[in-house]
């Protein structure tokens, strides 16, 4: 439905359905994306190709992929991503998510992380913040996600 390529919009409370791709595409985009809905799109709920945006309580159902498909690596000198909650989980679909030297990933309470066969490379700083109520649930292919 929608595509973003190297832009860096704001993209809030707003409903992607049925969508014969993915709801949202971001090329090389550091949008903020959060309190939407996607619902019923052949693609997946969204996806992010280049750039990690900050993603908020974004929610969706019978996507052909129900999740936020990351296909980057965090390797931009001194990047700092945060991966935030959301009720999708974030699928990774790149051979590997790499984190560069000079880099950091956090990851924090409540997210759920999705691997379609691939791990995650780590030479840079990788910060895994669970706590006791919101736990970080890793999901590996032929798993589920609920909780």
């Amino acid at each position: 439905l929608l595509s973003v390529k190297n832009a860096s919009p704001l993209i809030t409370n707003s409903i992607f359905e049925q969508s014969q791709n993915d709801g949202i595409n971001l090329f090389g985009s550091n949008s903020n994306v959060r309190l939407n809905i996607f619902n019923k799109n052949n693609g997946s709920a969204f996806s992010s190709f280049g750039k990690f945006g900050e993603y908020i309580d974004n929610s969706g159902s019978q996507n052909g992929i129900n999740g936020i498909v990351l296909d980057s690596d965090v390797s931009a000198t001194n990047d700092n991503i945060i991966l935030r909650k959301n009720i999708l989980p974030y699928v990774i679909n790149s051979s590997s998510l790499n984190i560069a030297t000079s880099s950091t990933l956090s990851i924090e309470p409540g997210v759920a992380l999705k691997f379609n066969n691939n791990g995650i490379s780590v030479k840079g700083i990788f910060n895994v913040i669970g706590d006791e109520t919101n736990k970080i649930l890793w999901v590996i292919p032929g798993t589920s996600t609920k909780q």
